[in-house]
């Protein structure tokens, strides 16, 4: 499963397109077809950074 968060408002079209090529990327590496790969698209409104490092485990315990 592969999550994205991507802004609110973006072009269905262009979502749609995204989709499709994580899909062949993410089943070309994990050896299993397009169609077993989950692309979950989640909105958020503009402005909303969040931490990412942090939501990643990218930053070191303090």
């Amino acid at each position: 499963m592969v999550t994205v968060e991507w802004w609110k408002g973006n072009d269905r079209d262009l979502r749609a397109l995204l989709v499709s090529e994580l899909a062949q990327v993410v089943s070309r590496g994990a050896g299993c077809a397009p169609q077993d790969v989950t692309v979950v698209v989640r909105d958020r409104e503009p402005g909303q950074d969040g931490d990412a490092e942090s939501a990643l485990g990218l930053t070191s315990p303090r």
